[in-house]
């Protein structure tokens, strides 16, 4: 049992030791300076390796090349710029009225009802009411809940 902790700590060394350094992957691609070379990862007994838009991984003083960058589909000068952005609000939709505010400021609408929908509506919810002239219904509504008159056309 010793002597498979002694064969792995071993291995373990030799691949510690053998991780190959930018240097090597300089020489390796032959250039001179090490200008756009970098080690992205270091994992102490392998290492992986980007030049431009190659990566390579490098084990036991050996060098392997993964796959190119995957191209750019989005450029980014064509993103816009939130400074640039026209952040003006838009008009409220016609014929409808502001009922109420979002979390973050913005404006909720609403569409204006006409006498017959608000009283369709106020039947639908109370039948009892159902053998009320419209317009009455609407008036005597709109008498007790003045709070709703901007919300219907008369």
């Amino acid at each position: 049992m010793k002597k498979i902790y002694y064969v792995l700590i071993a291995i373990l060394l030799l691949l510690v030791i053998t991780n190959p350094g930018v240097k090597a992957f300089k020489d390796y691609l032959g250039y001179n300076s090490y200008g756009g070379l970098k080690r992205k990862y270091n994992f102490f007994v392998c290492s992986v390796y980007q030049k431009s838009n190659s990566t390579y991984f490098g084990i036991v003083g050996n060098f392997i090349k993964l796959s190119p960058k995957p191209p750019k589909l989005i450029d980014d000068s064509t993103k816009p710029d939130s400074a640039k952005m026209d952040t003006t609000p838009l008009p409220p939709p016609k014929g409808s009225i502001k009922v109420d505010t979002t979390a973050d400021g913005l404006p909720i609408f609403r569409k204006k009802l006409s006498i017959d929908g608000l009283a369709k509506n106020i039947k639908k919810k109370y039948p009892v009411y159902n053998g009320i002239d419209n317009k009455t219904l609407v008036n005597k509504f709109i008498a007790k809940y003045p709070k709703y008159r901007d919300s219907v056309n008369f």
